[in-house]
C-alpha cells in the first residue's frame, strides 16, 4: 500500500533514492523525512517526522557520550538500500518505505507488516512489525501481567506509556508509576530489543489489535527507535543499559532490610519500632519517615513538635545500626515566608501556566493549617535541578543518609487528568514546550536532582534514591518501588514478574511494599512475601497510614 494506510493514516508511501548523511541514509518526501542508521555495532536506529526536517536530536533516556560506530556498510540501490554493522542489517524497500532488520546470521529479527509499515495522523506516528506465532515478548518496564507481554493464548496486550498516580492499582490497571517504552523479542532461542525514545504518551499494541501484528508510536514528536542485537537476553539488556545507563553501586547498607510506614511520629515511636528490632534481633538497617514528620507538609522540614532534635535522634540511632531515610516530594507549599517557596519564585523555579501565571495545585500541603496549595520546580532546566539539589545539603549534613521522591508523576489531587494541565510550560533543556511532551520525564529528572544533590554533598559516599516515578534511563539516578500496592495474595503472585520485568527494562535495583500498601495482610501472607522478598534486590516493609502495624512481629 503506498498512499493511505487504513483507518485514517497516512503512509510513508514510495521513497526516493536516500542520500548518505551521518552513519546511515536520509530519505525524503511529501509525505516526511526518515533516516536510518547505526547508532554502534550492536544498535540500529529508524527516526522519522511527517515534516521537511527533523527537530533537535535530544534524549533524556540516553547516556552521554555512548560507543559510536564503526563506519557502516551502505548499499544504494534503484528499489532498496541495505545498511550493516557488526551484528545487525537494515535492508530498505524505497517502494514502498518498508525496513527489515537482520541478525549476524542473516536471520529476519524484526520486519515492517507489509501492508501498513510507518504512517501517521496529525502528530502521531507508529509502526506496524509482524508477530510471528513462536514470538514471545518482555520487558515494558513496571507492567502488571504476566511475564511474557505476549499474552494468554496468543491473545496479545496492549500498554500505554504515561506515569500516573495509580492507588491500589489491580493487575490489569495501566499505565501505573514508570514507563519504560523497551521490549524483548525471543524467538528461536535468539534475542533482540527494541527501545521507543519519545517522552509524549506513547502505546504498545502486541498481537492484541491483530494476532499477527505487533505495533507502537507517540502522540507527538519522532518515531524514534532502536533495533538492539542479542542473541542472548543479557546481550540485549546489556547493550541497552549501554545505551541508558546503569545504575550506580549503591551503599551496601541499602540491601538490607527496611522498615517504613505512613507514618513513624513522633519521636517515641520511631524508638520503639528502632528498639524493638534490636532486641528482637531481627536484622534491619533502615527506618523511614513519611511526610508526617515534616513542618505543615514543607519539604526541607522538620516538625519540631514530633521531633525536637532531627540531629541528635539520627545519631542516636545510627550508634544503634540504623540508618534513616526521609521522603522529599516535589510540591512546596505556596507560602510566602518558607525559604524554599520564596527562592523558587525569585529564581523562575517554578513552572507556570500557558499565560505565565505560577501554576498551583492541589497535594498533601492541602491537609496543612492553614492550607495551602503547592508550586512545583521544573526539573527539566538545568538551574533548577542544581538549586533543588543544593537544599539536600542541611539534611544530609545532619545525618540523613537516603532520600526518598514521591508523588512525582507528577500527581495533582485537583486536575480532571490526575496531573499538570498538559498547557503547564516546562524549559525542556533550553526548548521550551508543554506538560505533554516532558510528564514522563519529571519524576526521572527530580530523582536526578537528588541524586546529584546527594552526590556533591557527599562526595565519598555512594548516594541512594527512591523514586515511585521515572522513565527509561532513570536507573542511573534511583531505585524503584512499584507504588501502591495491596496486601492481597494476588499482589504478592504478580509483583514477581513485574519486578522480574522491570529488570529486564535496565531497572535493577527495584523493590515492592512487603506486606502490601493497602490495607493489612494476615500474618501469614506477610511470611511468605518476607520470604519472597529477600530476593527483591530492594526489600522495604511498607503501609499507610490506617493499616495495622506492619512490622515483622
Amino acid at each position: 500500500m503506498s498512499g493511505k494506510a487504513q483507518a485514517g493514516w497516512a503512509s510513508l508511501g514510495d521513497m526516493p533514492k536516500p542520500k548518505a548523511e551521518g552513519h546511515g541514509l536520509l530519505f525524503r518526501n511529501d509525505q516526511g523525512t526518515l533516516w536510518v542508521g547505526a547508532e554502534n555495532d550492536h544498535v540500529l536506529r529508524v527516526r522519522f517526522v511527517p515534516k521537511a526536517s527533523f527537530g533537535r536530536d535530544h534524549s533524556y533516556a540516553l547516556t552521554s557520550p555512548r560507543p559510536r560506530a564503526n563506519a557502516p556498510s551502505v548499499q544504494v540501490g534503484d528499489s532498496q538500500s541495505v545498511i550493516k554493522v557488526k551484528d545487525l542489517s537494515v535492508t530498505v524497500s524505497h517502494k514502498p518505505l518498508r525496513l527489515v532488520f537482520r541478525d549476524a546470521t542473516g536471520a529476519v529479527i524484526d520486519e515492517d507488516d507489509a501492508e501498513r509499515g510507518i504512517a501517521f495522523t496529525g502528530t502521531t506516528t507508529r509502526v506496524w512489525k509482524t508477530l510471528p506465532d513462536d514470538a514471545h515478548v518482555y520487558g515494558m518496564g513496571e507492567k502488571g501481567g504476566r511475564l511474557d507481554k505476549r499474552g494468554r493464548n496468543l491473545g496479545g496486550t496492549s500498554y500505554t506509556m504515561w506515569n500516573n498516580d495509580t492507588f491500589a492499582y489491580d493487575s490489569d490497571t495501566d499505565p501505573i508509576y514508570v514507563s519504560v517504552p523497551f521490549f524483548m523479542v525471543m524467538r528461536k532461542a535468539r534475542a533482540h530489543g527494541v527501545f521507543l525514545d519519545n517522552t509524549f504518551r506513547s502505546s504498545f499494541d502486541v498481537g492484541h489489535e491483530s494476532q499477527r501484528l505487533l505495533s507502537f508510536g507517540a502522540e507527538a514528536g519522532e518515531l524514534n527507535y532502536y533495533v538492539i542485537a542479542g542473541p542472548h537476553p543479557k546481550d540485549v539488556v546489556a547493550r541497552y543499559t549501554e545505551l541508558t545507563g546503569r545504575i550506580t553501586l549503591p551503599p551496601k547498607w541499602a540491601l538490607g532490610f527496611h522498615q517504613s510506614r505512613w507514618g513513624y511520629w513522633p519521636e517515641s515511636r520511631l524508638r520503639y519500632v528502632a528498639n524493638a528490632f534490636r532486641e528482637k534481633k531481627i536484622p534491619a538497617d533502615v527506618l523511614w519517615l513519611d511526610i508526617d514528620y515534616q513542618d505543615g507538609f514543607k519539604p526541607f522540614t522538620w516538625d519540631k513538635t514530633r521531633f525536637a532534635d532531627p540531629p541528635r535522634m539520627l545519631k542516636e540511632l545510627g550508634q544503634q545500626g540504623f540508618r534513616v531515610i526521609t521522603i522529599v516530594d516535589p510540591h512546596p507549599p505556596e507560602q510566602k515566608g518558607y525559604s524554599v517557596f520564596d527562592q523558587g519564585v525569585a529564581g523562575g523555579h517554578f513552572v507556570r501556566n500557558a499565560d505565565g501565571a505560577l501554576f498551583t495545585g492541589a497535594v498533601w500541603p492541602m491537609r496543612a493549617t492553614p492550607p495551602r496549595r503547592s508550586v512545583y520546580p521544573d526539573f527539566t532546566k538545568p538551574s533548577v535541578r542544581q538549586w533543588w539539589a543544593g537544599l539536600y545539603k542541611p539534611f544530609l549534613d545532619m545525618g540523613v543518609a537516603g532520600i526518598w521522591n514521591d508523588m512525582n508523576e507528577p500527581a495533582v489531587g485537583d486536575q480532571p487528568n490526575g496531573t499538570m494541565p498538559f498547557d503547564v510550560r516546562h524549559d525542556n533543556e533550553g526548548q521550551p514546550t508543554d506538560h505533554r511532551e516532558v510528564h514522563n520525564v519529571y519524576g526521572q529528572q527530580m530523582s536526578r536532582s537528588t541524586f546529584e544533590g546527594m552526590r556533591a554533598a557527599k562526595p565519598d559516599l555512594r548516594p541512594f534514591v527512591l523514586t515511585r516515578a521515572s522513565f527509561a534511563g532513570g536507573q542511573r539516578f534511583s531505585a524503584v518501588w512499584t507504588g501502591d500496592n495491596q496486601s492481597d495474595w494476588s499482589h504478592l503472585r504478580g509483583g514477581i514478574p513485574m519486578l522480574l520485568g522491570m529488570g529486564l527494562s535496565g531497572f535493577a535495583f527495584v523493590g515492592n511494599d512487603v506486606g502490601g500498601f493497602v490495607d493489612s495482610p494476615t500474618p501469614t501472607l506477610f511470611t511468605r512475601w518476607a520470604q519472597a522478598a529477600v530476593f527483591f534486590p530492594f526489600m522495604r516493609a511498607h503501609t499507610t497510614r490506617r493499616s495495622l502495624d506492619q512490622e515483622p512481629w
